[in-house]
């Protein structure tokens, strides 16, 4: 179930057993909730929001790395419809066009290009956990090769890609330095998705 089903489960939860008196009572809330049929949501939604609160970032790079630290993902667009519906287009892309050689900033944790079909592929990435999910993932093919960001040092491709990256950089100077260099490390395409 979605988290804001779950916040407005809760909510008219609460509503119903509670009133919504201007100055809450923690202990009366906890004991409208606890033994009723949604706890299980409710502490859920606790959790969330406490998870949240925790993971305060001051930059994106740091809010990637704490994700995949903590056993994140890439988010949804890397997986199921929206992950297939990319690779398509972009597999299509690269076989229409003859691309030989692809670099992806913002590789995240590999899902998405689990389903591409690259001759040549380099992943980069700022977050070094990322990276090492990758690595992994992908020891056995030789076509891929994974590096930070900091560790990317000009490689140019025939096709540059950005996938579900630019809305996710909340900082003006990175967001200017990673479209430069984007566009410097293409020899002949970049798609920005």
């Amino acid at each position: 179930m979605p988290h804001n089903r779950l916040i407005l489960l809760v909510a008219f939860h609460l509503r119903k057993h509670y009133f919504w008196e201007k100055n809450f009572d923690k202990k009366k809330i906890k004991n409208v909730l606890v033994g009723s049929p949604i706890e299980p949501f409710a502490r859920g939604v606790l959790n969330m929001i406490r998870r949240t609160r925790a993971k305060a970032f001051s930059t994106s790079g740091e809010y990637w790395e704490n994700r995949y630290l903590s056993s994140g993902n890439s988010g949804a667009g890397s997986y199921g419809r929206l992950a297939k519906y990319k690779a398509e287009i972009l597999n299509n892309f690269v076989a229409q066009y003859g691309i030989k050689s692809v670099i992806e900033f913002g590789s995240g944790d590999g899902h998405q290009l689990s389903l591409a079909k690259y001759p040549s592929y380099t992943g980069v990435d700022v977050s070094e956990t990322a990276v090492i999910i990758c690595r992994e993932k992908f020891t056995e093919d030789t076509s891929k090769a994974f590096v930070n960001l900091s560790d990317y040092n000009g490689q140019n491709a025939s096709l540059v890609l950005s996938l579900d990256v630019i809305y996710h950089l909340i900082e003006d100077e990175a967001y200017t330095i990673y479209m430069k260099t984007l566009f410097e490390a293409s020899d002949r395409f970049v798609i920005i998705y």
